[in-house]
């Protein structure tokens, strides 16, 4: 099933891999890659080729090699690599380029730090510790609510000025 109607047989088959080739197409065959689909079901299913012609398409399109590189799990980590620098805090350097002399030179370069963020931080515990760091937890006492929370500030606060390197978890005092 192809999501753009276009004429069947050859008749407007220059129309079709033009569409494939644009901008809009890879756009699409990128996004199907990165939710894993794989490239005969995208010649097939979404595209409506076989896969002599993706394959020739492929093989005269840089733009289309690149589309197609993308992988779920290629993607899924990139994603999780850069929640994680986010929630951890990075650095990196930023440089600066003037004309001097009629030349284009670099002029400086300043190491810049990114601190912790701390929604960062609360979306990959809640998702990779939802047990522990769930938004829902089950009604505590007064006391307990109060001391609970102070142990969870307390942890993401040594999280983010640890830079992540140390594992800490909330402890809560058991009710006599």
């Amino acid at each position: 099933m192809a999501y753009v109607d276009f004429p069947e047989g050859l008749q407007g088959s220059k129309e079709r891999k033009a569409f494939w080739l644009s901008k809009e197409g890879l756009l699409l065959i990128a996004g199907w890659r990165r939710n894993g689909v794989a490239l005969t079901a995208i010649a097939k299913e979404h595209i409506g080729v076989c896969m002599t012609t993706f394959w020739n398409w492929y093989h005269e399109s840089e733009e289309m090699r690149k589309a197609c590189a993308v992988a779920k799990d290629v993607a899924d980590t990139a994603v999780e690599d850069a929640l994680w620098r986010k929630a951890v805090g990075y650095d990196y350097w930023e440089e600066t380029w003037d004309l001097i002399e009629g030349e284009l030179r670099l002029s400086r370069k300043i190491k810049k730090h990114v601190p912790p963020d701390t929604k960062a931080i609360m979306q990959w515990l809640f998702n990779r510790l939802p047990l522990q760091w769930r938004a829902l937890q089950e009604p505590l006492q007064d006391t307990q609510y109060t001391e609970t929370i102070k142990n969870i500030l307390v942890a993401m606060k040594e999280v983010a000025e640890n830079g992540g390197s140390k594992s800490v978890e909330a402890t809560e005092e058991s009710p006599e």
